[in-house]
């Protein structure tokens, strides 16, 4: 009965020292939306980019309003955000186009022909292994959503953080590698195009 007590004991102290949370993770405010995207006008987050072999300048990506759509409520972000760069994955024009969440599920919306089309980037409810056929800026119906990490501690400028990591996929290829942090929004997107590779980071970030 003492081993049992003492085995029970040790055991305890083991569980509680993996419960404790990493002092070096980044912890948002208690009061930020605990969305993977927090979306509102006045929102900010700072990024810094690479071209390879090229170093971006540093770049805002900024919420200035919101709009309705049907069912959605639509955020706009400014339109010039690392402007030039096709390949950057916001490349959000200010046409119209923009984020939308539901349902804790977040979707883009980007103008083809001038008619807005939705595109799933964080399923609901989503788990490991899951995989959505996406639209993706003219890839229509062969485009993959695979869901392969829910906590993937992933450290950048900003600070480190547990992120769901989310891959988009073109046949045998990998398009874009997603890190979306809760309450904190895009932490990592990694470009893999055919043709090039770029990164962008998270440096810093500002939520109403």
């Amino acid at each position: 009965m003492k081993i049992n007590t003492i085995s029970l004991f040790i055991l305890s102290l083991i569980i509680a020292g993996c419960s404790e949370n990493d002092p070096n993770i980044t912890n948002p405010k208690n009061d930020v939306d605990s969305s993977y995207f927090p979306l509102n006008s006045g929102n900010k987050w700072v990024y810094e980019g690479y071209l390879f072999p090229y170093v971006l300048p540093t770049d805002t990506l900024e919420c200035v309003s919101n709009y309705n759509v049907d069912s959605y409520t639509l955020f706009s972000f400014n339109p010039n955000f690392y402007s030039g760069y096709d390949d950057c994955f916001f490349n959000l024009r200010g046409n119209g186009e923009g984020l939308s969440l539901k349902e804790d599920s977040l979707f883009m919306f980007v103008n083809k022909e001038g008619k807005l089309r939705k595109c799933l980037l964080i399923p609901p409810n989503t788990y490991v292994g899951r995989i959505d056929t996406i639209y993706l800026w003219g890839f229509e119906g062969i485009v993959t959503l695979e869901t392969l990490a829910l906590e993937d501690l992933i450290t950048v400028p900003a600070g480190k953080f547990n992120c769901l990591k989310i891959q988009a996929r073109w046949g045998r290829y990998e398009l874009y590698s997603m890190w979306f942090a809760r309450s904190v929004g895009i932490v990592r997107v990694e470009n893999h195009l055919i043709y090039d590779y770029n990164i962008i980071n998270l440096q810093s970030y500002f939520l109403q």
